[in-house]
């Protein structure tokens, strides 16, 4: 099975996986290295700024 990542994000950029394909098989090998830093506009920063990925199956 192969999934899509797309982020719902606060960052000013897009991370380095973002709108890639995996499968499954290595994301339970490798995972993906998330960065712990935002890059945001000021006035949306806050103590819970946080990052949600959406795995979607392709087809």
């Amino acid at each position: 099975m192969e999934v899509w990542i797309k982020a719902n994000r606060i960052d000013t950029q897009p991370l380095s996986f973002e709108g890639k394909v995996f499968s499954g098989v290595y994301l339970m090998a490798n995972g993906l290295e998330i960065p712990n830093n935002h890059i945001v506009d000021r006035k949306m920063r806050n103590d819970y700024s946080g990052r949600v990925l959406y795995l979607e199956k392709m087809e």
